[in-house]
C-alpha cells in the first residue's frame, strides 16, 4: 500500500393487447379483493410503496451493510430509477464518476454496456441477479423489475469466483411489500415508443405468510433514429413464511426484446486520419434495412434461507438463467476524415445458459476479547455457451457517414446453435472477521476453485481443455472512528476465463488460460443522515491479452489500473440534495513487448466528474426538479473484442440531463406526473461503445397511477 501512495504522489398488436388485457385484468382483481385499509394509501408523501431497504450483498462474504464493506460499492434504488426514468445502464450510473458508457436503450452494444475503472465488466462474469450468475452479451436485462442495482467496483475473486476485475452488477429483484401496492405507469419516450408498466404488491394467507410481486410491461414504437423496438417483460417474485425461522422464495424474470432497423455502428479500426471526422446528425435515419439485434432472457431461481438462531443463519440458493440473441448488424469501418467506409455485415447468434447453486452458513461467536463474524460455503456452477452453426462476416460495400449508401441485407440464416465452451467451476470459501473491541477488525477470506473450461468447433469435433485448482485470498484492516464511519485498507487476489482467440488472428481457437489480477484499496466512508462520503485509493494489477505484430493474440505482461475515487452527498436543506463526485485514472501496459509497452488501454479515462441536486419546490407542493452533470474524459480509441493498440484519442465532453416531477390527487388516487431530457445541450460526441456515437437529446414523460 505504500507503494501504492508513493506512486500516486509520483504521477407486434395481438401480444400487446393481450398482455394490456392481463395486466388490466391483474389489477381489478387486486382492487376487488383489497379490502383492508392502510394508512397511507393517498398520502401525497407515500406514492412509491417498495420493500425493505437491501444491504450490500457481496458473495461468499454474505449479507452486511455497505458501510461495514471493506470495498467501494454504489447503490441505486427504484425510487432513483423512476425519478430520473431510467431505462439503461449507462442513464443509472450518471451520477458515479468512475463509470464509463453511452449506450442508448434503444440500441445494442457489441460487447458489454458499461466499464468499471477502466475496465468493461465481462458479459461472461460480471452481471449478476440476486447474486445468481447471468449472460448479457450485447443487451441488459430489465431494471423495472429491480429493487436496486448495486456495483461492486473492482476485482472479486474471493466474493463471486472468476470474473473480470472491473467489477460485479447485482440486480436485487423486487419483492413482496408489506403494505399493498398496485401501480400502473404509461410512458411515452422519444419518437414514438410507448409504454404500459404494471407494478402489484401483496402479502395474503393466514398471518400474512405468503407474498408475491409481479411485473408486467410492454414497450413498443419506433425510437427517434428510426430504430423500431418491442419489448415484453413479464417478472414474479414469491415467498412462504414457512415458520418463524425458515422462509421460502423464488424469483422469475422474462424478457424479449425486438430491436430492427438499428442504425450501423461507426468503427475506426482501420482509420488513417489523424483528426476524426464531423460528427454525424444521431437523428438522421440511417438504418439499414432488415437489420435486428433480438434478445430473450429468462432467469428462474429459488431458496431457503432459515434464521438457526439470534446469531446463526443459513441459506440454500438455486439458479438457472438462459440467453439467446439473432443479431443482423452492419458495422461501418471508416476509413478517413471525409467519412468514406467500407460496410459489413455480420449475421449470427449465439444462446448461454448458467446454472448454479451455493450453500452458505453465516454467524457470529465470541472467543475471548475477540467476536468472529464468520461465513463459510460451497457453490457450483456450470456456464455453457455457444453460436449459431452459421455465421456470416463478409463486405457489404463502399458507404459514407453523410450520405445514404442504399446497401441492404436480407438474412435467410438458421439461428441453431452448437455449444462451443462449458465452464464448470466448483468452489469452497470460508472467511472470518475478527473484531477487538469497538473500532478494530480484520477480515481473512479464502476462496478454492476447481476450474475447467472445454471448447468445440461447429462439427462437435472437442478442440481444447483448460482445468486448474487455485485459491483466492481476500484480506482487509477495518477501522471505525464512530458507528457511521470506516476507514479500510484492503487486498483481493481474482482470476478471469481466459480468451478463445477468434477467427481473425494466427493462433485462433488456441484456449488461453485464466488471468491473473491483484486488488489493493485504501478506503473511507461515513454515512450520517443528513450527509454521506466515500472515497477509495486503488490499485488493480491485470493480465495483458491483446494481438501482438505478428497477428498473435497473446497473453504477455500486465496492465495496470490506479485511481482515486471521491463522491459524496449532502442534503443542504430539508428540500434540497447536493451530489458530486470524481476520479482520476492512471492505466497503462506495463512488462509487455515494445508495441504495447507504456499505452494507455482503451476506455480508460484520466478523469471522469459529476454532479447532481434534487430540489422540491416548497412554493408549489408535490412538485420537485433534479439535475445530473457528467464530465466523461478522454480516452484510448478500442474494444475488448479486437486490439486496443490504437493511436486514436476519442476527445472528452460533458452531459446534461434534467428532469421534473409533479405528485397530484386525481379523484382521490395518487399520481405522478414525470419529465426527463437527456442530453439536455444536444452534444454530439463519438464512443467507445454502442453505435460508436451517443444519443441526441431525448426525451420522456411518463403518469404513475397508485391505486388502493
Amino acid at each position: 500500500m505504500s507503494q501504492l501512495c508513493s506512486s500516486f504522489l509520483a504521477q407486434g398488436l395481438s401480444p400487446r393487447l393481450a398482455l394490456l388485457t392481463v395486466a388490466l385484468a391483474l389489477a381489478c382483481a387486486a382492487q376487488a379483493q383489497e379490502t383492508k385499509d392502510h394508512d397511507d394509501a393517498t398520502d401525497l408523501d407515500g406514492l412509491t410503496v417498495t420493500s425493505a431497504r437491501v444491504d450490500g450483498q457481496t458473495g461468499a462474504l454474505g449479507s452486511r451493510s455497505v458501510l461495514d464493506t471493506p470495498f467501494s460499492i454504489a447503490r441505486i434504488d427504484a425510487a432513483d430509477l423512476q425519478e430520473r426514468q431510467v431505462n439503461s445502464l449507462a442513464q443509472m450510473f450518471m451520477t458515479d464518476p468512475s463509470v464509463s458508457g453511452n449506450v442508448g436503450a434503444y440500441s445494442s452494444s457489441w460487447y458489454t454496456t458499461i466499464s468499471v475503472r477502466g475496465l468493461p465488466l465481462s458479459y461472461n462474469n460480471g452481471y449478476k441477479i440476486n447474486g445468481m450468475p447471468l449472460y448479457t452479451y450485447g443487451a441488459e436485462w430489465p431494471s423495472e423489475s429491480m429493487e436496486q442495482v448495486q456495483l461492486l467496483k473492482g476485482a472479486s475473486g474471493f466474493m463471486y469466483g472468476f470474473g473480470v476485475p472491473g467489477g460485479i452488477l447485482n440486480y436485487i429483484t423486487k419483492k413482496s411489500t408489506d403494505v399493498p401496492l398496485t401501480e400502473l405507469e404509461l410512458g411515452y419516450r422519444d419518437g414514438g415508443v410507448y409504454r404500459a408498466h404494471l407494478d402489484i404488491g401483496r402479502r395474503f394467507g393466514e398471518d400474512e405468510r405468503f407474498g408475491y410481486r409481479l411485473n408486467l410491461l410492454r414497450e413498443q414504437g419506433d425510437s427517434y433514429d428510426g430504430t423500431h423496438v418491442e419489448r415484453t417483460l413479464a417478472s414474479l417474485a414469491l415467498d412462504a413464511r414457512l415458520s418463524e425461522r425458515l422462509t421460502w422464495t423464488a424469483d422469475l424474470l422474462y424478457q424479449d426484446r425486438v430491436l430492427e432497423n438499428e442504425p450501423p455502428v461507426i468503427a475506426f479500426h482501420y482509420y488513417n486520419d489523424s483528426a476524426l471526422p464531423a460528427h454525424v446528425n444521431p437523428r438522421r435515419d440511417r438504418s439499414i434495412h432488415d437489420t435486428f439485434f433480438n434478445t430473450e432472457m429468462q432467469s428462474a431461481m429459488t431458496g431457503l434461507q432459515w434464521q438457526i438462531d439470534e446469531h446463526w443463519n443459513a441459506r440454500v440458493d438455486m439458479g438457472y438463467s438462459k440467453f439467446r440473441s439473432a443479431i443482423n448488424k452492419v458495422w461501418e469501418y471508416v476509413g478517413d476524415s471525409s467519412g468514406d467506409s467500407l460496410a459489413y455485415i455480420y449475421d449470427l447468434g449465439n444462446r448461454a445458459e448458467n446454472y448454479q447453486a451455493q450453500a452458505l452458513v453465516q454467524g457470529s461467536v465470541s472467543t475471548g476479547p475477540f467476536q468472529h463474524q464468520v461465513v463459510a460455503g460451497v457453490s457450483w456452477r456450470q456456464a455453457d455457451s455457444g453460436w449459431a452453426k452459421e455465421n456470416l462476416w463478409r463486405p457489404l460495400g463502399a458507404s459514407n457517414l453523410y450520405t445514404d449508401s442504399g446497401l441492404s441485407y436480407h438474412s435467410t440464416h438458421s439461428r441453431d446453435t452448437y455449444r462451443s465452451d462449458r465452464v464448470r467451476q466448483n468452489a469452497v470459501f470460508a472467511s472470518d472477521t475478527v473484531s477487538v473491541g469497538a473500532h478494530w477488525s480484520l477480515l481473512l477470506g479464502l476462496r478454492n476453485t476447481d476450474y475447467r473450461q472445454d471448447s468445440w468447433d461447429v462439427s462437435g469435433a472437442h478442440t481444447a481443455r483448460y482445468s486448474t485448482s487455485v485459491t483466492t485470498p481476500t484480506a482487509a484492516v477495518m477501522f471505525k472512528p464512530r458507528e457511521d464511519q470506516t476507514v479500510y485498507v484492503s487486498y483481493v487476489q481474482s482470476l478471469e476465463q481466459g480468451s478463445t482467440v477468434g477467427q481473425l488472428y494466427e493462433n485462433r481457437n488456441q484456449l488461453l488460460p485464466p488471468l491473473e489480477s491483484n486488488q489493493y484499496e485504501l478506503g473511507y466512508k461515513l454515512e450520517r443522515p443528513g450527509w454521506a462520503l466515500e472515497t477509495a485509493l486503488f490499485r488493480i494489477e491485470r493480465g495483458a491479452e491483446y494481438a501482438n505484430a505478428a497477428n498473435y493474440y497473446v497473453q504477455d505482461g500486465e496492465i495496470r489500473y490506479q485511481g482515486l475515487e471521491l463522491g459524496g452527498h449532502v442534503q443542504a436543506t430539508s428540500n434540497w440534495r447536493i451530489g458530486a463526485g470524481a476520479t482520476w485514472l492512471n492505466a497503462e501496459y506495463l512488462r509487455n513487448e515494445v508495441a504495447a509497452l507504456g499505452r494507455t488501454p482503451a476506455g480508460a479515462p484520466r478523469f471522469q466528474a459529476t454532479f447532481d441536486t434534487a430540489y422540491d419546490v416548497a412554493a408549489v407542493p408535490g412538485l420537485s426538479v433534479h439535475a445530473v452533470v457528467k464530465h466523461y474524459g478522454s480516452q484510448q480509441y478500442g474494444a475488448s473484442m479486437w486490439n486496443d493498440l490504437y493511436d486514436l484519442k476519442l476527445p472528452s465532453f460533458t452531459l446534461l440531463d434534467a428532469g421534473v416531477g409533479y405528485r397530484v390527487l386525481w379523484r382521490s388516487t395518487p399520481v405522478t406526473l414525470r419529465g426527463e431530457i437527456t442530453n439536455l445541450t444536444d452534444r454530439r460526441y463519438w464512443t467507445n461503445d454502442g453505435n460508436g456515437y451517443g444519443p441526441p437529446r431525448t426525451f420522456s414523460l411518463s403518469a404513475r397511477f397508485a391505486f388502493e
